[in-house]
C-alpha cells in the first residue's frame, strides 16, 4: 500500500503541467463583458467577467514555446481571419456582407487553428476584419483587440493559458468584442510526455504489485 501511495505521487508530479514559459499580460483600460456579447455566460462559466483592450495591452512570452490556437466562437458579418506566426485562420461564421449569421459556438468542442514556435517576448499576432487583401489589420494594442482577464488579474498576470475577443468594427453597442474568439494554450513539450508517460507507468506498476500482494492466501493444514 505504501509502494502504491509513492507511485501514484510520483504520478501526480509527472502528469502535471510542465511549460518552459508563460504567457505575460500587460493589462491596459478594462471594461466588463457586456451583456450583449454573445458568449457571455461561456466567458462568465470560464471565470472572465471583464477584458482589457486599447493602450497598454500586451502580450509576451517569457520564453520560448510551441503555441497552439483554438477557434472557440464568433457572431460576425465578416469573415474575420486570425494571423500568429504559420497560423493563419479563417473564422467559419461571418457571411462577408455586413449581415450577421447565427452565433457558432464551439466552446464545448474547441477546433484546432493551428500552432507555431514563438521566440520569447511581445507577441505579434494580429485579427483582420474581413478576409480580403486589404482587411483592416488590428494589433494588440487597438481597442478591437481583447484579452479577457481572470477575477484578480491587477496591471498584469501571468498564465498559461489567454483568451482572445475581436471586435471588427468599433461602432456603438456592437463593441461586444465577440466577432472572433480564440484560446491560446502551449503545446507539451517532449519531455512532459514522456514524464507523463512514465507517470503512468508506475502507477500501473504500483497497482499490478498491489494487485498480486492482495491475492496471496496462506493456507493452514
Amino acid at each position: 500500500m505504501k509502494k502504491f501511495l509513492v507511485g501514484a505521487a510520483v504520478a501526480a508530479l509527472a502528469i502535471a503541467p510542465a511549460h518552459a514559459a508563460q504567457f505575460i499580460v500587460s493589462v491596459g483600460a478594462t471594461n466588463p463583458v457586456p451583456a450583449n456579447n454573445n458568449f457571455q455566460a461561456d466567458l462568465a462559466g470560464l471565470g472572465f467577467s471583464s477584458f482589457t483592450a486599447g493602450a497598454g495591452t500586451n502580450i509576451a512570452l517569457s520564453g520560448p514555446a510551441r503555441v497552439k490556437f483554438e477557434y472557440l466562437g464568433s457572431e460576425s458579418g465578416l469573415r474575420d481571419r486570425f494571423v500568429a506566426g504559420m497560423v493563419n485562420f479563417l473564422e467559419s461564421g461571418g457571411t462577408g456582407v455586413g449581415s450577421s449569421p447565427p452565433p457558432v459556438n464551439n466552446f464545448a468542442s474547441p477546433v484546432m487553428m493551428g500552432s507555431d514556435v514563438f521566440a520569447g517576448g511581445p507577441v505579434n499576432w494580429v485579427f483582420r476584419s474581413g478576409s480580403g487583401a486589404g482587411a483592416p489589420t488590428h494589433a494588440l494594442g487597438s481597442l478591437n483587440f481583447g484579452v479577457f482577464l481572470p477575477q484578480g488579474a491587477g496591471s498584469s498576470f501571468m498564465s498559461n493559458v489567454v483568451y482572445l475577443g475581436f471586435d471588427d468594427t468599433i461602432v456603438g453597442d456592437d463593441d461586444n468584442h465577440d466577432d472572433f474568439i480564440v484560446r491560446v494554450s502551449f503545446v507539451p513539450e517532449p519531455a512532459a510526455w514522456a514524464m507523463m508517460i512514465a507517470g503512468f507507468g508506475l502507477v500501473g506498476g504500483a497497482m499490478r504489485r498491489r494487485t498480486s500482494k492482495s491475492s496471496l492466501r496462506v493456507v493452514y493444514s
